[in-house]
């Protein structure tokens, strides 16, 4: 049982229009209930030769036909899964997590820091060195003789 009369279809804008006498809604959940209804937003794959089947609608016109279907409150008979919509998944600030330069570039602080600090303890137990060969050499040593 068609979801439109023909007065209905005509009523509609012509992108729209066009879309649901080419795929025609059963009922709002068509898209996801039935395995066997192609989706014309996503690519399919050919059971029998294993070719991929483009989208029937670009991503532009996709949009295009969301947009109409929303200003007319038909969006709930369109399919779920556009694939104009994959951009909202993409990572923000990818940059941040992976910065750009070299591995040298990127430690350079790190490395300079921990050279500060090696050199500043280096320089307490060689002055802690002299201190204590100073201390032993004041204290008097028995003679030999």
């Amino acid at each position: 049982m068609p979801v439109f009369t023909k007065e209905a279809l005509e009523r509609l804008p012509i992108q729209l229009g066009n879309f649901f006498k080419k795929f025609p809604p059963e009922n709002p959940n068509a898209w996801t209930t039935n395995p066997n209804r192609q989706n014309p937003f996503l690519a399919t794959r050919n059971p029998q030769n294993g070719l991929v089947i483009n989208p029937y609608y670009s991503n532009r016109r996709q949009a295009e036909i969301y947009k109409e279907a929303r200003l007319q409150n038909l969006d709930n008979l369109l399919p779920q899964q556009m694939s104009w919509q994959k951009d909202s998944t993409r990572h923000i600030l990818k940059g941040l997590l992976n910065p750009k330069g070299k591995i040298s570039e990127r430690k350079r602080d790190e490395i300079l820091e921990n050279r500060r600090l090696k050199l500043s303890e280096s320089l307490k137990k060689t002055s802690k060195f002299k201190n204590e060969r100073q201390k032993a050499s004041k204290i008097a040593k028995p003679s030999p003789f």
